[in-house]
């Protein structure tokens, strides 16, 4: 049969396994989530709850697409199956999310009151920006972009809980594993070690020390590990089902950070490049007009339509794009962090030093220590999602170190590095030095794809020696080992500072009564009031002589007085 000019729906070919067409969908989803919301503001109105549906909906068309059914009976199966597929997963995440109170700094006083004022009604293409001067942090809120917010709004309004959409980004970081699966084993990788790298390439620390909160620099490094898997499989697989999960991936990228949209272009042109040559030595030059021309128009729409607001808001308001982290006016958030004395020393040298200094939550000079070496206050800060020195583990050094150990011994181990890694290599190392904080793990969250990349080289080369495939084992273990350090001990952090602030608001609800409170900047810590149904006046000035502080916040209150002591 004949594949379709528009939709190459050939069903000649075999339909695409269902790791992928999962992935597909939860991107899809994701993308859909986002762009239904802008569609709506566009349209003046407030976003709602019911437009979870139609993302759903695309969803599990787009993975019905890769499913090429043949009969419209296997096509209403498929369509059922990817539906229950999807919701069943972005219930679970949904789950997860409410399990865990975000007790972070940023992810309360400007990721979690931009969901909440997305979801009370305000629209940041119709109303005015949110006003700075009665309350700072709403700069950021006006002028960043708003992917993960404007999804996470329309949860809110669906769920009618801020904590459980935060689980939004283990929907692409799910998509991501599945796809790496998927794209290892199309390179001949057997099924058990696919299973284990693709858990170590999508187990990004960044990614999993900030799913507990609504930090979404790990969401963009699952979203640019999806992008490299789906440029490879759609290089061995030509289909256009696959450029739109790219281009969803591109949009949403573009649209949860600045750094998004630098990072995708660059990261897109390294994918086109990667693809020419295959896509016009199998006479595919049309599909790779198509890839062209769909990446370009993802750009285009993730910046100028969707990404209106604020991209091009900030530049007609401000002169710059990327403002208020560039232009006239700019907030300078980086040399203010750690010590002067290391923002005077060489990008390349802040890099190096960031890989062996010891990780701490604490905002002072990096120490340098032995890259084996791990000591009790170093693990306690694993808990903490913005590390700024050591955000990528703390055995991460010593997985330097050997990464370099084993690139240099190459030829004897048997390892083989084509031309095409070395230079996704340095593509990746570029994509990091273009930004000033690359010694901040959360800003260049797409490095730890060197290491694992490397692992990954190693177990796919054809003629792996027995010392090759020791040292390979011990790299992936070694890999392993710090990744489980951050998952454990920032589960453990994050459930305790949880359990702690539940049974503070299972007292508060307790004791009855309206609680007098002055928010301080964490104006969304309202929501958890809310949700335990405890009433509340805000007040500027509290009228107790002792307030009492709201857990994992500067918000304080004056707690009702006990039934036995009112008069």
């Amino acid at each position: 049969m004949k594949p379709s000019p528009i939709i190459d729906i050939d069903f000649d070919r075999p339909p695409a396994p269902l790791s992928v067409r999962l992935a597909v969908s939860l991107l899809t989803f994701v993308a859909a989530l986002f762009a239904c919301g802008v569609a709506c503001l566009l349209c003046g109105r407030a976003l709602a709850g019911w437009l979870w549906l139609p993302a759903l909906a695309a969803g599990a068309g787009l993975s019905v697409w890769g499913a090429r059914p043949a009969t419209p009976e296997r096509a209403l199966r498929e369509a059922a199956r990817a539906t229950l597929l999807l919701a069943a997963c972005a219930g679970a995440a949904l789950l997860f999310g409410a399990a865990f109170f975000d007790v972070s700094w940023d992810g309360q006083v400007y990721h979690q009151q931009a969901v909440l004022a997305l979801a009370e009604g305000w629209n940041p293409l119709r109303d005015a920006p949110l006003p700075v001067a009665l309350r700072g942090d709403n700069i950021w809120i006006d002028h960043y972009p708003k992917a993960a917010w404007i999804a996470q709004a329309i949860l809110l309004r669906a769920t009618g809980s801020l904590e459980a959409t935060k689980g939004l980004q283990l929907l692409p970081l799910a998509a991501a594993a599945l796809l790496a699966f998927a794209a290892l084993r199309a390179r001949g990788l057997s099924r058990p070690s696919a299973v284990g790298l693709c858990a170590l390439i999508a187990g990004n620390p960044v990614a999993l020390a900030q799913l507990f909160s609504f930090y979404n620099d790990g969401m963009g490094a699952s979203l640019m590990t999806a992008m490299l898997a789906l440029g490879d499989l759609w290089r061995r697989r030509a289909e256009r089902w696959l450029l739109l999960a790219l281009a969803a991936s591109i949009v949403v990228l573009v649209n949860l950070k600045f750094t998004g949209l630098v990072y995708g272009v660059l990261l897109s042109a390294g994918i086109i490049l990667h693809a020419r040559p295959r896509a016009i030595d199998a006479g595919r030059a049309l599909e790779f007009r198509w890839f062209l021309g769909g990446i370009a128009g993802a750009f285009a729409l993730a910046t100028l339509v969707l990404g209106f607001d604020p991209y091009v808001t900030n530049l007609l308001r401000k002169g710059h794009p990327f403002y208020p982290l560039m232009g006239q006016g700019a907030v300078d958030i980086i040399t203010i962090q750690l010590a002067p004395a290391f923002h005077t020393l060489a990008r390349p040298t802040r890099f190096l030093i960031s890989l062996f200094a010891r990780a701490d939550e604490n905002n002072v000079a990096p120490v340098l220590k032995w890259p084996f070496s791990l000591a009790g206050n170093e693990l306690r800060a694993l808990g903490y999602p913005d590390l700024r020195i050591g955000g990528f583990g703390p055995l991460f050094g010593l997985s330097a170190l050997l990464a370099a150990a084993i690139g240099l011994a190459r030829r004897r181990l048997g390892v083989v590095i084509p031309a095409r890694a070395w230079l996704l290599a340095a593509l990746l190392l570029g994509i990091a030095f273009c930004n000033p904080a690359l010694w901040w793990a959360r800003y260049v969250p797409h490095l730890w794809l060197l290491p694992v990349g490397l692992l990954a080289l190693a177990l796919l080369s054809p003629r792996l020696a027995r010392a090759g495939r020791a040292a390979a084992l011990a790299f992936g273990a070694l890999l392993a080992i710090d990744i489980a350090l951050v998952a454990v001990f920032s589960t453990l952090a994050s459930a305790s500072a949880s359990r702690a602030v539940a049974q503070q608001l299972d007292r508060l609800d307790r004791a009855g009564g309206a609680l007098s409170v002055r928010w301080d900047g964490f104006e969304a810590v309202r929501a958890r009031l809310r949700s335990r149904a405890i009433a509340f006046a805000e007040v500027e000035r509290l009228p107790c002589a002792s307030p009492e502080r709201l857990l994992a916040s500067r918000a304080e209150i004056c707690p009702p007085t006990p039934p036995g002591e009112r008069r």
